[in-house]
């Protein structure tokens, strides 16, 4: 697997973050709205199985390993509570890199929560979000829960590894935030009506 991280210090910039978790939905649609989700899971022969986007997909038992990235412990005046967890794995062939950061900024005192999906170095995917408090509770979720889907992979995450007023990682979120998947079927071709 390669050892590069795509992670950079700007990740954690709170006008880069806001800029793209606070899109007008109203003259950007569809590309903003919240990923498709997986649907009727049910176990086949003691392998899970999920629907996602009318195709059938069969989940993998992929072991996903959490390390420490290299923005963890970051700070500056504004910005505390750095963690930075990433993991590598193979999917049909393609290399896939995961990157999760958490962070908290203050003025207002807001946290941040994000994963990003890298598949052969590009990014596939990029979803989470931000929770605050100014006289009253804020936030905004994007891509989420997050799917990436690539040729016949999927790397699906719904939950995320920190939660929004946690100050440590959840280690019942560690093993299971992250599901690989493997393309079954397509659907079937939507009958021409004569």
């Amino acid at each position: 697997m390669n050892d590069a991280c795509p992670a950079t210090a700007e990740w954690l910039d709170s006008s880069a973050f806001r800029a793209y978790y606070l899109v007008d939905h109203t003259q950007v649609p569809f590309v903003h709205e919240p990923s498709s989700r997986l649907e009727q899971r049910w176990v086949i022969d003691g392998q899970e199985h999920a629907r996602f986007e009318n195709a059938l997909w069969r989940r993998l038992t992929a072991a996903v390993v959490w390390r420490s990235g290299p923005l963890a412990g970051l700070t500056d005046p504004y910005t505390f509570l750095v963690s930075h967890l990433h993991a590598d794995f193979n999917l049909e062939g393609h290399e896939v890199h995961v990157d999760f950061v958490r962070f908290f900024r203050a003025g207002p005192q807001t946290s941040y929560r994000e994963y990003r999906v890298f598949v052969d170095g590009e990014q596939a995917g990029r979803g989470g979000g931000f929770r605050g408090f100014l006289g009253g509770s804020f936030g905004r979720t994007r891509c989420w829960p997050l799917a990436a889907r690539f040729n016949n992979g999927l790397v699906y995450v719904d939950d995320m590894l920190c939660g929004w007023t946690s100050r440590s990682d959840d280690p019942d979120a560690l093993a299971n935030a992250l599901s690989v998947w493997v393309l079954e079927s397509e659907p079937p071709p939507e009958e021409s009506q004569g």
